[in-house]
């Protein structure tokens, strides 16, 4: 835990967590293995893939160009535009690729600071939006399958509301935040 707090090389701190857990159960890791879900990897390789693909390409700032006067200039206009478009995009390809893609942008923003912690906050909750919303909420949809079935549109009914008002109250929060100087 202290390597996830005060490390930079979060990868190498994984690995090495990884490692020492494997060692502490004096399992053979080939048991640790068994339970990797490498469709799961193989999903999330082809997801990065694409993303940097679509980077390398160029369609990422060519997305940019007709948003940048979308989300205004004022911080307050730029919070919750960029916050409803965060949602709206991590909802579309999931959040995590969307932040890839967003963070590119955020040194035309006003705050760069407050962007970033806009993206957390609205990616985040974006993933309660609809079960697309967040790779994880397809996981566990998947695992849960042979146990309980939540349909698309009942996890709407709630996930829709609930995001639109923490994403509202995480505006707002970070708009008084912006105010104060932080």
């Amino acid at each position: 835990m202290l390597g996830f707090l005060f490390s930079a090389k979060l990868a190498l701190v994984s690995i090495a967590a990884g490692t020492a857990l494997i060692l502490l159960a004096r399992k053979p890791p080939a048991r640790a293995f068994e339970y990797i879900d490498r469709e799961l990897l193989l999903f999330f390789r082809g997801l990065f893939i694409v993303v940097a693909g679509v980077n390398k390409v160029g369609v990422v700032e060519k997305m940019f160009v007709p948003l940048k006067n979308f989300f205004g200039a004022s911080i307050w206009q730029q919070l919750g535009v960029f916050s409803a478009v965060s949602i709206f995009f991590s909802n579309l390809v999931s959040n995590v690729p969307f932040v890839l893609i967003a963070a590119h942008w955020m040194e035309a923003l006003a705050n760069p600071k407050l962007m970033w912690l806009a993206l957390a906050m609205a990616s985040t909750f974006a993933g309660n939006f609809t079960i697309v919303g967040s790779v994880a909420n397809m996981i566990v949809m998947e695992l849960s399958r042979d146990h309980v079935r939540v349909p698309f549109w009942t996890f709407f009914k709630i996930g829709a509301p609930l995001t639109l008002l923490s994403t509202l109250i995480g505006v707002i929060i970070l708009g008084i935040y912006s105010m104060l100087g932080f």
